[in-house]
């Protein structure tokens, strides 16, 4: 019997190193992305055009269709784990907090204010199921919860 549960725990040791690099591999592909760059090089400019945003639906279609590719089931267990909560403007911010970018780096993205990030934030927190609020940050509790 102790052999079999060293032999579970030695098998369970190897699935989560294969999970965690998984994971890893899957944080790359958005990074190296044509839209991951993309966005990531508007994030490092110190301002924006209006028509450099991704404030219209063309913009954030190339967005949500690569995180689709990258984590197939993303929107389904993003609408379970919300719904009928999040609007779609909340829904959008959820694909684009997984890039990981600063609340100042978003808000140059949508062409707001950093304050209105933050609020966006707040308010999709107090959506999220109440045992998860203090113990992860909204990014964490998205990619831990939803992108495994």
């Amino acid at each position: 019997m102790a052999e079999q549960n060293h032999k579970a725990e030695e098998l369970q040791a190897e699935i989560d190193i294969i999970s965690t690099r998984y994971q890893q591999l899957q944080q790359q592909r958005l990074e190296s992305s044509i839209i991951g760059k993309r966005i990531a090089t508007l994030a490092k400019k110190n301002k924006l055009e209006d028509h450099q945003t991704i404030s219209n639906d063309k913009a954030w279609h190339p967005i949500t269709s690569e995180i689709d590719k990258i984590y197939p089931r993303f929107y389904s267990l993003l609408k379970d784990t919300f719904h009928p909560t999040l609007t779609e403007q909340e829904f959008l911010y959820c694909y684009l907090h997984v890039f990981g970018f600063d609340g100042n780096d978003e808000a140059k993205l949508l062409g707001v204010n950093p304050d209105t990030v933050r609020m966006k934030r707040s308010r999709i927190n107090q959506k999220r199921p109440e045992a998860s609020r203090k113990e992860t940050s909204l990014r964490d509790f998205l990619i831990k919860n939803l992108l495994k």
